[in-house]
Parts: structure tokens; C-alpha cells; sequence
């Protein structure tokens, strides 16, 4: 298998599995009755923004060399803004639900 396969194959399976959790998360957490339509696009908003995110951190990682500049203090603010991040776009992917119904 090309190593081009396997990392697509990686990626699609990744989003899928990011996907369905974020799913289960927007339907079974909230106290309201949201249709799966809506829940599927905050889902798929939310997975699409987490990936990208993930990208990104990891890239300003292996491109910064934070370690060597402020040592463990660095790590330290890395996971700071990844878990601020991850925050947003879980509330962003949230909001996206067209309608609500009181239950």
C-alpha cells in the first residue's frame, strides 16, 4: 500500500471516528431534543475545525522549537491554547444547530 493511501485511509478514518463522537456528544449531552440533521452538520463543522486545528498545533510545534526558548513553560502554553481552542470550536460547533426544540 502507497504511504499516500494509508495516510488518506488515516485521515478519513480519523474524521469519521471525530465525527460520530462529536455527534453523540451534541445529541446525548444537551437537555433539548435536536434532529440528527442538525446534529450531523455541528458534528462535521466541529470535526472539519478540529482536525484543522490539530494541524496547526502540530505544525507550530515541530516549527517553533518552543523547548529550547522557554523549556517546560512552553509544553505548558502549547497545551494551554490547544485546550483554549478546542473549547472555541466545540462552542462554535455547538451553535450550529438551526433550530432547538424545548423538550
Amino acid at each position: 500500500m502507497p504511504v499516500w493511501t494509508a495516510y488518506l485511509l488515516d485521515l478519513l478514518v480519523s474524521f469519521l471516528l471525530i465525527t460520530f463522537l462529536f455527534g453523540l456528544l451534541f445529541k446525548l449531552l444537551p437537555d433539548v431534543s435536536v434532529n440528527w440533521k442538525s446534529v450531523g452538520i455541528g458534528a462535521v463543522v466541529t470535526a472539519v475545525l478540529f482536525m484543522f486545528g490539530k494541524y496547526l498545533i502540530g505544525m507550530y510545534i515541530r516549527s517553533a522549537g518552543i523547548g529550547s526558548i522557554y523549556g517546560a513553560a512552553g509544553s505548558l502554553v502549547v497545551v494551554l491554547v490547544w485546550t483554549y481552542y478546542s473549547s472555541l470550536i466545540l462552542f462554535f460547533g455547538r451553535g450550529t444547530y438551526p433550530g432547538l426544540r424545548q423538550t
